[in-house]
């Protein structure tokens, strides 16, 4: 699998990225139409701070192709801002002696990959930093499970059995005490992580009208 150092987004999928509430989304929206509406000649105008696709062709240019895996099925990834490093999934790359999936670590400064994590037995579906500076990188995968590792040690601190398939995860951006495991049935599962013994709430999906 390879990673293409790219960093050309437009305004939609930079929205996306965003992690903005409905209001202020609908807020962005607004003032984004009434802007529009105020200069005709602008029709292809993107959102406050946004760049013009014009622009982003002359600002982002692909810089960088490297090989995370030979086997591929290199799903996920997720940076560390703390750490200065991206980790990507992947197989184990000796699945004889360490079985399963896990991360590799790939340094920021010179996109040059460091070492590779085992963490789940299954496939990672997926990644998540927290805002803090403490390094611990949130991950669910098919074996069941979510679990915490930490990238200062390079070993799982703590594991959590959902019971059935996790397709996604991510931290609570309120409080970092809280994380969210996405299940296969389209549940979600609230962990605090002062309390190891299960989820504290689980909020079932909604039925389609």
């Amino acid at each position: 699998a390879l990673i293409h150092s790219t960093l050309s987004y437009n305004c939609n999928e930079v929205v996306k990225l965003c992690p903005l509430s409905f209001q202020e989304l609908k807020a962005l929206m607004a003032q984004h139409s009434t802007s529009a509406s105020q200069q005709p000649g602008s029709s292809r105008s993107c959102f406050p701070g946004c760049l013009s696709s014009s622009q982003s062709q002359h600002k982002y240019h692909f810089e960088k192709a490297f090989l995370v895996s030979q086997s591929g099925s290199c799903r996920v990834m997720a940076y560390c801002d703390s750490l200065s490093c991206l980790v990507v999934s992947q197989p184990s790359p000796q699945a004889t002696l360490i079985p399963g999936c896990g991360v590799k670590m790939m340094s920021a400064a010179n996109l040059k990959s460091s070492q590779y994590i085992p963490i789940h037995s299954k496939q990672i579906r997926g990644l998540a930093f927290s805002n803090q500076t403490d390094g611990l990188l949130l991950s669910a995968a098919l074996d069941h499970t979510l679990k915490l590792t930490s990238l200062t040690t390079n070993t799982v601190v703590q594991t959590y059995n959902a019971g059935r398939p996790v397709w996604s995860c991510c931290w609570c951006l309120d409080d970092t005490n809280y994380i969210y495991a996405g299940l296969v049935n389209g549940s979600i599962l609230v962990y605090d992580l002062r309390d190891t013994s299960s989820h504290v709430q689980e909020l079932a999906p909604q039925k389609s009208r």
